[in-house]
């Protein structure tokens, strides 16, 4: 770099700028500062307000709170009894255990302790803005109560489970856990925690090159049935097509499930669900419908 004479100076034979770092500090106002954290208003189809912090901009797309993560949200209200409370024909007396995968501002999870589930661990990408940010939508929303029947985990999919399921009871009698097959990073052998009952996705799939590491982690995680012809350990996909020249990818992660012996149901098409980048070119009546799917093994 050269320096202009003017504002160069010596001393002791090193050189020196007259003006301090400060001079290369930029001006106010050069630059958009990045936008603020918001925090919006949702009702819940039994009329409950809740208020939903989202970040400011960011890279990973935490700032939205997507059509699919609120129509998931409607379908766990609408199917509590089955997906989240006790289990009386079981004789359960406990809730069912939740993982929410790249919860964003974590709306389902959310949800889910709100209508019975007895532990939700949110997670999503350990970004320290966005698992904050988790942890805040628990304390605005979640009365003292049920607090701590949500935890925020950082995690990247595809990666060992370990600390996910340190969060859940152990079981004696429970699978050994490590289908990350033959993976460094699959769960060491030894006493393991029980998997999860219910695990949520939330517009995940249109980031097509994690799909297989979202599935393998779907299949470490998830606790297996124990009536193999009427399965009810469940994995909740829902999703808006955003790029609609992408349908085909997108959709590629409820084939790819298929190949690897997941049940796939289709439980939800909503066309009115509205869009979560209303700035975006493409055929709004494909970007505004929301897709659900149910996934058992």
């Amino acid at each position: 770099m050269t320096l202009l004479p003017d504002l160069v100076a010596e001393r002791d034979g090193d050189m020196m700028l007259v003006g301090g770092i400060e001079m290369f500090e930029e001006p106010v106002g050069f630059r958009p500062q990045p936008p603020a954290a918001q925090i919006v208003d949702f009702v819940r189809p039994n009329g409950d307000a809740m208020k939903i912090r989202l970040v400011g901009g960011h890279p990973l797309w935490g700032h939205v709170l997507y059509p699919a993560a609120i129509a998931m949200s409607k379908y766990l209200e609408e199917h509590a009894n089955s997906l989240l409370r006790p289990n009386l024909i079981d004789d359960s007396s406990c809730g069912k255990y939740v993982l929410e995968l790249g919860a964003g501002a974590g709306l389902p999870g959310l949800t889910s302790v709100l209508e019975g589930a007895e532990l939700v661990v949110s997670t999503d990408f350990p970004d320290a803005e966005l698992i904050d940010n988790l942890k805040q939508n628990a304390n605005l929303n979640l009365p003292a109560h049920l607090r701590e029947r949500l935890v925020v985990e950082g995690f990247t999919w595809g990666t060992n489970p370990a600390c996910l399921l340190d969060h859940l009871p152990i079981t004696a009698n429970d699978e050994k856990c490590g289908s990350l097959s033959q993976s460094p990073d699959s769960v060491p052998a030894g006493p393991v925690s029980s998997r999860f009952d219910l695990i949520l996705m939330s517009d995940l799939v249109f980031n097509h090159s994690q799909q297989e590491p979202l599935l393998r982690t779907c299949e470490s995680c998830l606790r297996q049935s124990a009536n193999p012809s009427s399965p009810s350990p469940s994995l909740l996909v829902f999703f808006s097509h955003h790029r609609p020249r992408f349908v085909k990818e997108d959709n590629r992660f409820i084939e790819l499930a298929k190949a690897r012996g997941w049940r796939c149901k289709k439980v939800v098409e909503n066309p009115d669900a509205g869009l979560a980048f209303p700035e975006d070119d493409g055929d709004q009546t494909i970007r505004g419908t929301v897709h659900g799917w149910i996934l058992t093994r």
